[in-house]
C-alpha cells in the first residue's frame, strides 16, 4: 500500500457476515510464502484499517514505514458476531524499518506475530484489544510502546524498555 515515492493508499477490510446460519468473514491473505510480505507505506504513505471481525493475515513479514519516504498505518479494532478483528503475522511485524510507522490496537482487535520491532520515531498504541507476541524489541533511540490493553507475551525476552501503565501482561506459554 503505497508503494511509489509520495503516493497514498487506503486499504480497508471490514465485516462478518451471517447467511442462511453461516458466517462469512471479510479476509485479505498476502500469498507467497515465506515472501508473503505485506507492506504499508513502502515510499509513500500506506493506511490499513482492520475492522469488524475482518482478518488480515501473512505467513512472514509486515512492514509499516518500509523505505526512508515510507510511513505505515494500521489500526486493528471492532469484533462483530464474536469475532476479533485481527492481523496475524507469521513471523515479523516491523513498525518503521527505514521510515515512520504507527499500529493501533483498539477494543475487539488482536494482533498475533512472532517477533515485533519498533524503531525510532514509530509506535504501537494498545488501547485495548489483544497483542500477542514471542518477542517484542524496542529501539532504545525512541521506539514508543502505549499499553491500555492485553499483552500477551510467550518469552521472556524484551530488548529495550517498556513502560506499562495500564492494562495487563500475561504469561504466554508458562
Amino acid at each position: 500500500i503505497a508503494n511509489g515515492v509520495g503516493s497514498e493508499g487506503t486499504v480497508n477490510v471490514r465485516d462478518v457476515y451471517e447467511i442462511n446460519g453461516n458466517t462469512y468473514r471479510s479476509e485479505l491473505e498476502v500469498l507467497g510464502g515465506q515472501a508473503a510480505t505485506l507492506v504499508v507505506g513502502r515510499e509513500g504513505r500506506g493506511v490499513l484499517h482492520i475492522q469488524r471481525g475482518a482478518l488480515v493475515e501473512t505467513s512472514a513479514n509486515a512492514y509499516l514505514g518500509m523505505f526512508a519516504d515510507g510511513h505505515g498505518e494500521v489500526t486493528v479494532g471492532g469484533e462483530s458476531l464474536g469475532l476479533p478483528a485481527e492481523l496475524n503475522v507469521g513471523n515479523r511485524i516491523v513498525v518503521g524499518n527505514q521510515g515512520t510507522g504507527d499500529l493501533t490496537i483498539n477494543d475487539g482487535g488482536r494482533v498475533v506475530a512472532n517477533e515485533m520491532i519498533v524503531k525510532q520515531g514509530s509506535g504501537v498504541h494498545l488501547l485495548g484489544g489483544t497483542l500477542s507476541l514471542d518477542l517484542l524489541d524496542v529501539d532504545t533511540y525512541g521506539g514508543i510502546i502505549n499499553m491500555d490493553g492485553d499483552f500477551i507475551y510467550d518469552v521472556d525476552e524484551t530488548i529495550g524498555s517498556v513502560d506499562f501503565v495500564n492494562g495487563r501482561v500475561e504469561p504466554g506459554d508458562s
